[in-house]
């Protein structure tokens, strides 16, 4: 979590809370990587760039900049069978690295 987004959230939540936030964006995140990859492998550019643009927008609210970057790039090239499969590696790594 980049740290000024955690300082600022420490204005208005407990720790606990922010680990929970965290918590739930690893397993909505997750569930969501699972729905691109289908995406992905059935040629389903449209709901790959949904899915990605959620995961994107959950990650800058929470400050987890190289998420973000992950599922933008999907978002972006969702017909890109490779890039997205790379990203979704990464992004799966980066997930189990803040859980």
């Amino acid at each position: 979590m980049k740290p000024s987004v955690a300082t600022e959230m420490r204005e208005f939540l407990s720790d606990d809370k922010i680990v929970e936030l965290a918590q739930k964006f690893t397993e909505d995140s997750s569930q969501r990587m699972a729905k691109i990859a289908e995406a992905v492998e059935t040629d389903d550019a449209k709901t790959a760039a949904a899915e990605a643009h959620s995961v994107k927008g959950s990650a800058l609210t929470l400050g987890f900049i190289e998420c973000a970057e992950w599922a933008r790039q999907i978002e972006q090239s969702p017909q890109d069978r490779d890039l997205c499969l790379d990203c979704i590696s990464r992004l799966q790594s980066a997930l189990t690295d803040i859980a």
